[in-house]
């Protein structure tokens, strides 16, 4: 039984690089929700919201929405940027910016302690669904973040409202059944994030109000059915859940942009500011496609291959640290961009990542090659202490002041806060 692995993450001590990557990861979760909230996607799902009234204050805002909608808007936030982090095992899914919203918007009257507990939970499981359902798979039976992360994101919340083991595996089973089978069709739905959080709220209340812990369940029938985690033989992922964590190998991202690009933004920042003819660019096969040369809006500039690139060779870092809409249809960077070609050239790294190969050919007939392997932010090359502090700042500076800023720090190293404080300091 699922429930009862998860249940022991709340109580069990946990090792303590553990315990040091969850306190890292929520800061930068909730550091990307904050500047997510100042993007018209979060615009626009907080008009809805406004529907739907309640008591969670929706951040950023003056506005009150329900459990519900709150996870659907903090998780709309913390996806907007494409800045949040991820995991090249689970599929390459984003755990964090579902789980983290739906514990801040549902979790109740709980501590920064318990929160940290839960978010280990919930990447834990959510990583393992991902692996589960489709380990290094790109494909036609490929399922989006949203999938993967409404599983983990219900297992941490159930078990945070410290429900007994039946109930959290009822909140599984349930998040298994209605979970998002989203592919990456628009940009706008960001992988279905939002809605999976929406989805992880409404199994764990659905799970402790009787559906799916009926006695009929256990063998595997109406309403939700067996999980791949009662079906797997793959021992060494479910039965590991608790004792190995691969939640510390998630990857934290330097810049606001598809991890798939990471790699060619690394190996072109050499040549910002040079005179360049042409680019070719060996990426993982499902990259090629990712060849927009002219966005329309900030969704889809996250995506652009070739036109991140051009705004790396012309902007430099600046013009990566911050997708501009004044950019998007830039006649300069338009032009580069057209001459940045993708080919299917490399194959994805041991870990699972992106790496990607660079021809540079510059006007005057040279050419130069760089190749990266391991990208930036890797559990093997992590940002360091001075990177992830920058990242903090710009990212939270956009709403929060700096005394604000250092308040919220000091909050996250005391296991005894009640989240209640942060929600109020995020909402200022």
């Amino acid at each position: 039984m699922i429930g009862v692995p998860v249940a022991s993450m709340m109580t069990d001590p946990l090792p303590d690089t553990v315990s040091a990557w969850a306190r890292t990861a929520l800061e930068d979760t909730l550091a990307v929700l904050v500047a997510g909230t100042r993007t018209p996607l979060y615009e626009a799902v907080l008009t809805a919201a406004r529907h739907h009234p309640g008591p969670v204050p929706a951040i950023g805002t003056s506005t009150t929405t329900s459990p519900l909608w709150a996870a659907h808007l903090g998780a709309v936030a913390a996806s907007a940027l494409d800045f949040d982090d991820g995991h090249y095992r689970g599929g390459g899914i984003h755990a964090g910016s579902t789980v983290v919203p739906v514990l801040l918007a549902a979790a109740g009257d709980v501590t920064v302690g318990e929160l940290l507990r839960g978010m280990v939970a919930g990447y834990e499981v959510a990583l393992r669904a991902g692996f589960l359902n489709s380990p290094g798979r790109t494909g036609g039976g490929y399922r989006a973040s949203g999938y993967a992360a409404t599983i983990g994101a219900a297992a941490a919340l159930a078990a945070v409202r410290g429900n007994v083991p039946t109930v959290i595996s009822a909140a599984v089973r349930t998040a298994f059944a209605h979970a998002p089978h989203s592919r990456m069709t628009s940009s706008a739905s960001r992988e279905s994030i939002g809605w999976a959080a929406a989805s992880a709220v409404a199994a764990v209340e659905l799970a402790e109000n009787g559906f799916g812990t009926e006695a009929t369940d256990t063998r595997h029938r109406a309403p939700a059915g067996a999980t791949p985690f009662e079906q797997s033989e793959d021992a060494p992922v479910t039965g590991s859940l608790g004792r190995e964590f691969w939640c510390v190998e998630t990857y934290v991202k330097p810049w606001p942009c598809c991890r798939a690009a990471h790699a060619m933004l690394e190996a072109l920042l050499p040549f910002s500011g040079r005179d360049i003819a042409r680019v070719d660019v060996d990426v993982v096969p499902g990259a090629v496609g990712l060849d927009l040369t002219e966005p329309v809006n900030l969704s889809e500039a996250q995506y652009a291959l070739p036109w991140l690139a051009a705004l790396t060779l012309l902007r430099g870092p600046a013009g990566l640290s911050s997708l501009s809409e004044r950019d998007f249809a830039a006649p300069d960077i338009v032009d580069l961009a057209s001459r940045v070609r993708l080919r299917p050239g490399r194959a994805a790294s041991a870990n699972g990542g992106y790496p990607s190969r660079v021809v540079v050919l510059m006007n005057d007939g040279t050419s130069f090659e760089r190749t990266v392997d391991d990208t930036l932010g890797s559990a093997t090359r992590p940002l360091s202490p001075e990177a992830l502090d920058h990242k903090l700042r710009q990212a939270l500076g956009s709403r929060l002041d700096a005394s604000t800023i250092e308040t919220l720090r000091a909050t996250l190293d005391q296991p005894d806060a009640p989240i209640d404080g942060l929600l109020r300091l995020l909402t200022t």
